[in-house]
Parts: C-alpha cells; sequence; structure tokens
C-alpha cells in the first residue's frame, strides 16, 4: 500500500497533508440525498474542544451540490488546523486513498430506510473504520463503537471525532486500532440475508 506521503506527490486533494494529520475520507454523488453541512457544523464544533489534532477531510465524488459545499467552506473560520479538500478521483487513485486514510466518513441518509451505502463497503474492504449517520437499516452493517462510529447530527459527529481521535499519535489512536481491527468486509451471507428481509418483500409487493 502507499503512504499518504507517497500519495501527496501526485494527488492535489492532500497538498494539506503533513506527518501526524488525521486523514478521513468520504465519497458522494453530492446530492440532497447526503448533507454535508452536517460535517461543516460538526468540524466548527470539533474545532471548539481547542483540540491540537490536524484534521483533512478529503472528499470525492462528482455532482450538483459540490459548488454550494465548497462556497460555503470559504465562509467558515476554521482552524488552520482544519482542511477540506475536494477531489474527483480515478478508480485507482480512489482505492490507494482508501488503504492509505485512517476512517472514514458516510453522511448517506435512506429515505426508504432500506438501502445501504456501498461506499461503507468499499470502506470496510480496505479495513477502514467508518463515521456513519444513523438510520434503521445501517445496523447491518456498523455496530457503533465495534466497527465504526454511528452519529445522528452535528454535535453527535463532533463528539465521535474528539472519541475517535483521542491520543493521535500521527498514526493512529487507541479507539482507530480497535475499530479498524473490527471494520473487515461483511461477509456476503450477511449482505444477501439483509436484501432478502428488507428489499426482497418491496419489490414482491
Amino acid at each position: 500500500n502507499q503512504t499518504l506521503l507517497e500519495l501527496r506527490a501526485r494527488l492535489p486533494c492532500l497538498q494539506a497533508y503533513r506527518p501526524g494529520t488525521a486523514v478521513i475520507m468520504s465519497s458522494t454523488s453530492w446530492s440532497p440525498d447526503e448533507d454535508f453541512d452536517i460535517l461543516l457544523d460538526a468540524l466548527v464544533q470539533f474545532q471548539k474542544t481547542k483540540s491540537q489534532i490536524c484534521l483533512l477531510i478529503i472528499i470525492t465524488g462528482k455532482g450538483p451540490l459540490r459548488s454550494q459545499f465548497e462556497s460555503r467552506i470559504q465562509q467558515l473560520d476554521l482552524s488552520p488546523q482544519i482542511h477540506i479538500a475536494c477531489a474527483w478521483l480515478e478508480s485507482s487513485d480512489y482505492l490507494a486513498l482508501l488503504q492509505a486514510t485512517h476512517a472514514g466518513l458516510c453522511l448517506h441518509a435512506s429515505s426508504s430506510g432500506l438501502d445501504l451505502p456501498m461506499k461503507v463497503l468499499d470502506m470496510f474492504g480496505a479495513q477502514l473504520p467508518v463515521l456513519a449517520l444513523d438510520f434503521p437499516a445501517l445496523p447491518e452493517l456498523i455496530t457503533n463503537n465495534h466497527n465504526g462510529l454511528t452519529f445522528h447530527d452535528a454535535h453527535t459527529l463532533a463528539n465521535a471525532l474528539v472519541y475517535l481521535l483521542a491520543d493521535f499519535d500521527g498514526q493512529s489512536s487507541p479507539i482507530l486500532a480497535r475499530l479498524k481491527q473490527n471494520s473487515r468486509f461483511l461477509p456476503s451471507d450477511d449482505w444477501h440475508a439483509h436484501w432478502r428481509r428488507s428489499v426482497l418483500p418491496l419489490v414482491l409487493s
């Protein structure tokens, strides 16, 4: 696997990275289904904790709401320790970055309460613990404080960041290490069982 420093040489979204920075990655189609304002509000609250952690959030993807989000970033008074980078990555770079970052972030809000975000499976495939917005079907993928952390709003996301990065040493933290150990790709039987139980009845109805 390539390191963050190695990837920084060719990925502009990593230009703010310095050794010791905690890097959290998300992906999105920039649709109304994902409210990234939750993230921005959480980062404002996170910096009020006076944490000394340097934090880089990388968000990959294309879509209609990206420019609106980037405009709001410019309006925020974030500390120099907190950086947000938006990017479009080729699939190979996306996978390489997933394998090198410290945690994943999912703001997927299921309108049906049934569909599961594929990006979480990508993250678990890279053995990456995930911070995820909670909704009814999410426990099929994430058990809070076992293979990830769930949140409900900006306040609980800010608290999750503080908890996750406590005693971060530039490479990991005790919580990160434990969650990472548990964040393995789900057996296919779990995925199929969820589909048969939750989605198939709707298809057949």
